[in-house]
């Protein structure tokens, strides 16, 4: 793991970033674990940042599944393949995994993973992810396809692409593509 942070930290540094253009907080806990590494707080910061190591391309989904096995990536809430279920829970999916979750789960998803959530679950899609969600909360990015239920909210931005059925109510972003039923509502902001 130490080898992995040691090339994200030089990326970082090799695209000038620092307390003046990152949050204060993420790069003093960055420049924490350069000068005194442990590998749970690595792992806690890599989970709690994936989003924005990710869409910066600070790192890569790829570079995930390259450095790490299957199992590490599991143990961490990270999973790139197969079907995961979660109740209540926390999930990152990358690659081709299908999560379901249900309760009041939080999801994030990147390349093709997709997630069918129900209940009260929050879902944040990227890439080419797909969701269905089913009175639950959702965001969608990039080229995310949705198909929200029910009393479900959702906010979409880039290309993304939402079937809003029943009585969800959608604010669409940038280029978001929305078809709505009867009893949908879209706002266009």
């Amino acid at each position: 793991m130490r080898k992995h942070f040691e090339t994200v930290y030089k990326r970082l540094i090799e695209a000038n970033l620092s307390e003046n253009t990152l949050c204060k907080e993420f790069w003093m806990k960055i420049k924490k674990l350069h000068a005194n590494f442990n590998e749970e707080d690595c792992w806690s910061l890599l989970v709690e940042n994936i989003e924005w190591c990710i869409n910066t391309g600070t790192m890569t989904t790829e570079d995930l599944i390259k450095w790490f096995t299957p199992d590490q990536l599991n143990a961490h809430g990270i999973y790139i393949s197969g079907n995961i279920k979660i109740n209540s829970g926390f999930a990152i999916g990358i690659g081709d995994v299908c999560i379901e979750a249900v309760g009041h789960s939080k999801v994030i998803l990147f390349d093709t993973a997709i997630c069918k959530a129900f209940d009260t679950s929050f879902v944040k899609g990227f890439h080419e992810s797909s969701m269905e969600i089913n009175n639950c909360v959702g965001e969608a990015f990039n080229f995310c396809n949705v198909i929200a239920k029910d009393f479900s909210k959702i906010e979409a931005w880039d290309d993304a692409t939402v079937e809003a059925q029943t009585y969800t109510c959608v604010m669409a972003h940038d280029r978001a593509q929305v078809e709505n039923s009867y009893h949908s509502h879209t706002l266009v902001v």
